[in-house]
């Protein structure tokens, strides 16, 4: 979905995606440690990887037994730092913080999306949901106003 937005609307600043890990462990087991991984590879790569990694890890379909090895592909991921912020746990109060913020928005799976938008939404944001929605097979995004937050 980042790409299908980033590609139409996000090249010239229209969109800005903002990210907040609601990883349910009933639903995936490894989702914690995944949010986890994912933060660790951005404190590394000045934020460079987060998307890189998550894209990765999608494309194998979520069949990654060894967080480390699928880290250490992406080029500035070196296995000491990732080891030690993995075990430090260095970014689980910004995950809990950002599950607490997904929940209050009314978050209750994954993906999980809610667009503010500047102005009044037009009829090409409107068919863009459409498509997307339509791409993706579910109603993946769903338009609310401002005073619905």
């Amino acid at each position: 979905m980042r790409s299908l937005l980033g590609g139409r609307f996000g090249q010239d600043g229209d969109v800005a995606w903002v990210y907040r890990h609601l990883p349910i462990q009933n639903l995936h087991e490894n989702a914690p440690a995944l949010a986890h991984a994912s933060e660790c590879i951005a404190e590394e790569t000045n934020n460079e990887n987060f998307w890189s990694f998550s894209d990765l890890y999608y494309d194998q379909q979520g069949r990654v037994a060894d967080l480390l090895a699928l880290a250490t592909q992406l080029d500035g991921v070196t296995e000491e730092f990732f080891t030690t912020c993995m075990n430090e746990q260095r970014h689980i109060e910004k995950i809990q913080n950002d599950m607490k913020e997904a929940t209050l928005a009314g978050g209750n799976g994954t993906p999980f999306n809610v667009f503010i938008f500047k102005e009044p939404i037009n009829d090409q944001m409107k068919t863009l949901v459409d498509d997307i929605n339509a791409q993706v097979g579910s109603d993946a995004l769903t338009i609310i106003s401002d005073n619905q937050l």
